[in-house]
């Protein structure tokens, strides 16, 4: 992980994991299949000048 990304302040994972939860309905349940299935992917973020947040889920090719 870049060491200049916001995700490496263990308080800040909390405050954005809470609102992940939130906005998806209050409850969230991750399974060894979603881990499986997001493996190998990146995920890019962005700081806008007003200190908030964007992140990117890109997923990685599958051809070979």
């Amino acid at each position: 992980m870049d060491t200049r990304s916001r995700l490496n302040d263990s308080s800040l994972n909390i405050l954005i994991l809470s609102i992940l939860v939130k906005r998806l309905g209050g409850k969230v349940k991750i399974t060894q299949h979603d881990i499986d299935d997001i493996s190998y992917n990146r995920l890019e973020e962005t700081v806008d000048i007003d200190g908030s947040l964007e992140f990117n889920f890109i997923e990685r090719s599958t051809k070979q």
